[in-house]
C-alpha cells in the first residue's frame, strides 16, 4: 500500500520535472542545438512511463536517486533560463562542460534503474511511447539513421558492433569500436580523439556528437587522417567561441588585416566558422567572421563558403579546409599564434562576474587569465586574503608580442609574468581539467609546433633553389600572382561577408 503510493508519487514527480526541462529545451532549441540533452530526457521519460504502465519490479532506491537528479537539473535549468544565462552558457565550451556532465549523470543513473528492471524481457525503449505528456523529438531520437545510409562506416559501428545500445556509449567501448574500422589509433590519436568527441570529460560519447564529427573529419574510413590534418594545422583552433576569437585577433593584431583562424561553430555543431581581421582601403582592422559549411557531394563532405558572383549558386566548395585557406590566402595572411590558448590557466570568454563565481570557495592564491571587457586588453583574477582582485594586462599586439601590468613592467609572455609574480599566483583555476584533457592539449602544441616546422622548412629548400638558379615563376608562386586566378577584391571581400550568419 504505502510503498506502491510511494513509488508511484516519484515517478509522477519524475515525469512532472522531465516536462518542464523538455519544455526549456525545446524553446532553447530555436536557438541553441540542445539534440544530446534532448535525447537524454526523451530516454527518461520512455522509462518512467514504461514503469508507470507496466507495474514491473526495479530497484527503488534508483529512482529516489533519479528523482533527487532530475530534480536539481529542472531547477538549474530553471535558473539558468530566468537569468539569461542558459544561452550564454550553451555558447561557451568551457561553461557548456557543466551542463553536458549533468546530462551525463542522468544517462549513467538511467542505465542502472533500467538495468535493475527485473522482466529482463521488457526493453524500455520499444515498450511504450514517451506518452503525451511530454513534447516528442523524434528526430534527436533517430539521428544516427541518417548518418548509416550516408556513411557504411557509422552503419558498423552502431548497428553491428554497438547494437543500438544507446545514443551514449561509454569511451572506452566506443574507442575498441572505432578501431575495428579505422585501425589501431596512436596513443596520441586516441587521446585527441576523446579530447574532441568528449570535451566535457564525461566518459561517453553521444551519437549525436559522433555525426557531427564526422561532418568535419569523417567519413568513418578516413576520420582518422582528417582529424590529424586538421587538427595538427596552425590555423585550426577548434573550441574557441566567437568571442573569445574576436578577443584573441585584435589583442594581438590590432593594426594588421588578413590575421585568421578556423574554429568549431559554436551555436552550430557540424558547421565551422573562419575568423579573421579585415580593413577597408587602410581604415580600422575590423573583426569578421563567415560560417564554413560541410557538404556532402558524391558521397564526401566537402567545405563551402557562401560568395557571390560564383557560378554555382553564391556558394564555393573545396574538397579540403587547406584548398580554403589557400584559395583566400590574400585574405588570409597570418594564422593566429597565441601562448593564451592552451594554457592551463586561460580561461578566455568570462566576464568579472562569472570569474568571482568560480574562485569563491577556492585556495588563497588561485587564479586564472580571462579577457577584459576593455578591447585588446586581458584581465589576471585572483585570490589574495580572502578577496578576490583582478589585475588588467595590456597587449602591444605585433610585432612587439608583449603583455604589459598596470604598474608598467613588460613581459615577454603571461607565463613570463605568472611566474614572476608566482607569490599572487599560485594555483591555477582548474575546474574538471583531468590527465587525458591535459595530455590532449599538449598533443595539440606538440602537433601544430611540427607542423610548423615543416613548414618553415620546405619555405627554406624552396626560396633557396629558386634563388640560386631562376626568379620564381608564376607557376610556383601560385594564387600570389594576380594573373594565376581570378583577381580578388576588396569590394569581393565585402560581398562575400556581407551577410555574415550568427554564431
Amino acid at each position: 500500500g504505502s510503498s506502491m503510493s510511494q513509488t508511484t508519487t516519484i515517478l509522477d514527480i519524475c515525469r512532472e520535472k522531465n516536462v518542464k526541462v523538455m519544455n526549456i529545451l525545446l524553446d532553447i532549441s530555436k536557438k541553441e542545438d540542445v539534440t544530446e540533452f534532448i535525447t537524454t530526457i526523451q530516454m527518461v521519460q520512455i522509462t518512467i512511463n514504461m514503469l508507470i504502465k507496466s507495474k514491473e519490479s526495479f530497484n527503488f532506491e534508483v529512482l529516489k536517486e533519479m528523482q533527487t537528479i532530475l530534480s536539481a537539473y529542472e531547477a538549474e535549468l530553471q535558473q539558468l533560463n530566468g537569468t539569461g544565462k542558459l544561452i550564454r552558457m550553451l555558447r561557451s565550451s568551457r561553461l557548456r562542460k557543466n551542463l553536458e556532465q549533468s546530462n551525463s549523470i542522468i544517462h549513467t543513473k538511467l542505465q542502472q534503474l533500467k538495468s535493475s528492471i527485473e522482466n529482463t524481457n521488457t526493453n524500455p525503449s520499444e515498450a511504450v511511447d514517451p506518452g503525451d505528456d511530454l513534447p516528442f523529438d523524434e528526430e534527436s531520437l533517430n539521428a544516427i539513421e541518417e548518418l548509416m545510409t550516408q556513411d557504411r562506416g557509422v552503419k558498423e559501428l552502431w548497428e553491428r558492433i554497438f547494437h543500438f545500445e544507446n545514443p551514449m556509449i561509454e569511451w572506452s567501448k566506443f574507442n575498441q569500436g572505432l578501431k575495428r574500422i579505422v585501425g589501431d589509433l596512436t596513443e596520441d590519436e586516441e587521446t585527441l580523439l576523446q579530447y574532441i568527441l568528449d570535451h566535457a570529460q564525461t566518459g561517453f560519447v553521444h551519437q549525436h556528437r559522433f555525426g557531427e564529427f564526422l561532418k568535419v573529419f569523417g567519413p568513418v574510413a578516413s576520420c582518422r587522417r582528417n582529424m590529424n590534418s586538421i587538427m595538427s594545422a596552425p590555423w585550426f583552433h577548434g573550441f574557441v567561441s566567437r568571442t573569445e576569437a574576436e578577443a584573441l585577433l585584435l589583442a594581438h593584431y590590432p593594426s594588421h588585416a588578413g590575421a585568421f583562424l578556423v574554429r568549431f561553430s559554436s551555436s552550430l555543431p557540424g558547421q565551422l566558422a573562419l575568423d579573421f581581421t579585415s580593413s577597408n582601403n587602410g581604415g580600422p582592422v575590423n573583426f569578421s567572421h563567415i560560417l564554413i559549411t560541410p557538404v556532402r557531394k558524391d558521397d564526401k563532405y566537402q567545405f563551402q563558403v557562401p560568395e557571390s558572383g560564383t557560378s554555382d549558386g553564391n556558394e564555393r566548395c573545396f574538397a579540403t579546409l587547406y584548398e580554403l585557406v589557400d584559395f583566400y590566402s590574400m585574405f588570409l595572411k597570418v594564422p593566429l599564434e597565441s601562448d593564451l590558448l592552451y594554457a592551463d590557466w586561460y580561461e578566455g570568454d568570462v566576464s568579472s562576474q562569472e570569474s568571482q563565481e568560480m574562485l569563491q570557495g577556492q585556495a588563497p592564491g588561485t587564479y586564472l587569465v580571462r579577457f577584459s571587457s576593455q578591447v585588446g586588453a586581458l584581465a589576471v583574477s585572483f585570490l589574495n586574503q580572502g578577496s578576490i582582485v583582478h589585475s588588467l594586462i595590456q597587449h602591444t599586439g605585433v610585432p612587439d608580442n608583449k603583455y604589459r601590468t598596470i604598474n608598467n613592467q613588460t613581459f615577454d609572455s603571461m607565463q613570463h609574468m605568472i611566474d614572476f609574480h608566482g607569490d599572487a599566483f599560485r594555483h591555477p583555476y582548474k575546474p574538471i581539467a583531468n590527465e587525458s584533457h591535459v595530455r590532449a592539449v599538449k598533443v595539440l602544441m606538440e602537433w601544430k609546433a611540427e607542423t610548423k616546422r615543416q613548414y618553415d622548412r620546405v619555405v627554406s629548400i624552396v626560396s633557396d633553389i629558386y634563388d640560386i638558379n631562376r626568379p620564381m615563376e608564376p607557376s610556383v608562386k601560385g594564387r600570389s600572382n594576380p594573373g594565376d586566378t581570378e583577381p580578388r577584391t576588396d569590394a569581393i571581400l565585402q560581398k562575400i561577408f556581407a551577410e555574415q550568419p550568427s554564431d
